[in-house]
Order: structure tokens, then sequence, then C-alpha cells
């Protein structure tokens, strides 16, 4: 289920207005996600699903709300954070493996307060990965393709 949402988020994330639906739904998928990883029982094919749809729910989450954000104001710049490229690629790196760590973990011992952990990275994912993409599409603008701006930095 989580995949199925996660997936429909991620498609319905981008057109105006309505994109506000699907960052909802890539938000529902995130957390049916979070609590299969808690859930012991979960086989591990079941557990694939779920990495699965975490992945997708979190690129249509932080996908959507920039393009929605564009759409309404033009621009991305709200989403920035005052912190440099190299910082806050260190930083969604870092998160991602405190989430992932501490989401595994929990469903072994102390589920509720690793899981909080997990919660508070997953959130660190989204603030690094939406400055990322404002960074990006700086660049973007400034030089008008997508190999410049990828070799701009």
């Amino acid at each position: 289920m989580s995949l199925v949402l996660s997936l429909s988020g991620l498609m319905v994330c981008w057109p105006p207005g309505w994109g506000w639906i699907g960052v909802a739904v890539a938000l529902v998928g995130c957390g049916f996600s979070l609590r299969g990883f808690a859930d012991p029982s979960t086989t591990p094919g079941d557990l694939g699903y779920n990495v699965a749809g975490f992945a997708l729910g979190s690129w249509g989450v932080v996908w959507g709300v920039a393009m929605q954000i564009k759409h309404a104001t033009g621009g991305i710049d709200v989403l920035l954070l005052p912190f440099p490229a190299k910082t806050l690629l260190v930083c969604s790196l870092a998160s991602i493996v405190v989430f992932w760590v501490s989401a595994f973990v929990s469903r072994r011992v102390a589920r509720k307060p690793l899981l909080a952990l997990a919660v508070v990275a997953l959130l660190a994912i989204f603030a690094a990965g939406s400055s990322t993409l404002v960074l990006a599409d700086r660049a973007y603008e400034d030089t008008g393709s997508v190999a410049a701006a990828i070799e701009q930095g």
C-alpha cells in the first residue's frame, strides 16, 4: 500500500494547484512505509515494498512542494536554507543514514524513540533536499542548460 500511495503521489505532485493532493498522498505513503519499517512481523518482501515506497514518497514530497511553490511564486527561493551546497549534501547523506539505521533498528528495540529519530531525520532530508533543488534551479536559470548547471555545481 505504501508503494502504491507513494508512486501515485509522485505522479500527481507536479501540476499547478492539484499537485498539493499528490504531496499529501506521497506523505501518507511515507507514513505507511514508516509503520511497515517498525512492524517486526513485516516479511522481507513487504519490507522491500516499504523501502521503495519511502524512497518514492520522499521524492514526491520534496519535488511536489518545490514545484507547487515555483508555480505559485515563480521561484522556489522560499525553500533555501542559508548553507553552502556541500554542507547540504553532507547533511542530506547523514540524515539518510540516520533514518535507515533508526528505522531498521526500531524493528527490534526501542520502537517509539527510534521512530521519532527517524521522523526527525526524514524532516532533515526534506529540508536539505528542497534547498538542493533551489540551488539547482538557480544554476539552471543562470546557465540555461542542465549540463552546465551540473558542471557549475
